[in-house]
């Protein structure tokens, strides 16, 4: 009777090739993933993704009043020359 020869596991190179590439496979998932959540911050909703050339999309300026026109008008003619 023979007896059985040890069964030994080697690591081939093959097998760490194929190890690393699911290792960063899973850190770029994980990386897009962090991203991804990143992007979703509440202040960053409800905002326009296409805009209108030449068209203001933001909130309404205030009217000034007229003692703050007036007050404008005086500060442009003391820069003259």
């Amino acid at each position: 009777m023979q007896q059985a020869e040890p069964v030994v596991q080697t690591i081939t190179g093959r097998h760490l090739r194929r190890t690393a590439a699911r290792r960063a496979m899973v850190i770029l998932a994980l990386a897009g993933l962090a991203l991804m959540v990143q992007a979703c911050r509440e202040d960053e909703q409800d905002r326009p993704f296409v805009y209108d050339k030449g068209t203001y999309g933001g909130p309404a300026d205030e009217k000034l009043e007229q003692d703050q026109i007036d007050a404008l008008r005086q500060r442009a003619a003391g820069q003259r020359m």
